[in-house]
């Protein structure tokens, strides 16, 4: 498949690496493993997450859970997934359904947060990553394409020809907002 993205994944053997790449469109992703020592021993192991996950992130925990993970949004299944960073190939766990695409998610500094960005709708949101707890986060209703977050309480949701900062409360509640053209 074309990937979309790939990031690296931790090992605890120098000169190794771990990738994973997702799609531009479908639904296997893929973990390459990959050695300096031994360069062309190259192991490449793929599964079926959900349809077009995009933009993978590295959570240290997520709900019901205290392993770590990756989470990815789906865009054509309007879902945003986890699957533990220890068994790739493991059954996926929805954390968050959406009637619009999520476009992106990222984490936040401290790992208590997952932001997502939803594409349209006049709304994003944030899931608490312990307890599970869906926010609904006011927005523009053109929607955003990507997000940032700058600190616990300040994201940066991107779209077409514009970036938007936000300050939310513990609840959710936008306290202000700021609009950057680009």
């Amino acid at each position: 498949f074309n990937p979309r993205d790939v990031i690296t994944l931790p090992t605890n053997t120098a000169g190794r690496y771990r990738m994973l790449a997702t799609p531009y469109s479908g639904t296997e992703v893929a973990w390459v493993d990959w050695s300096e020592e031994k360069p062309q021993a190259v192991e490449v192991r793929k599964a079926n997450w959900c349809r077009s996950p995009w933009h993978p992130v590295r959570v240290a925990q997520w709900p019901q859970s205290a392993q770590a993970g990756i989470v990815v949004a789906c865009l054509d299944d309007k879902t945003v997934i986890a699957v533990p960073e220890s068994d790739l190939s493991a059954a996926p766990k929805v954390l968050a359904r959406f009637k619009v695409v999520p476009r992106q998610v990222r984490v936040s500094p401290s790992g208590q947060w997952l932001y997502v960005a939803l594409e349209t709708g006049g709304r994003n949101a944030r899931i608490h990553l312990q307890t599970g707890e869906l926010q609904w986060l006011a927005a523009d209703p053109r929607g955003a394409s990507a997000v940032a977050a700058l600190a616990e309480d300040l994201v940066m949701w991107g779209d077409d020809r514009r970036l938007t900062m936000q300050r939310l409360d513990n609840g959710g509640r936008v306290l202000e907002t700021r609009e950057l053209p680009t």
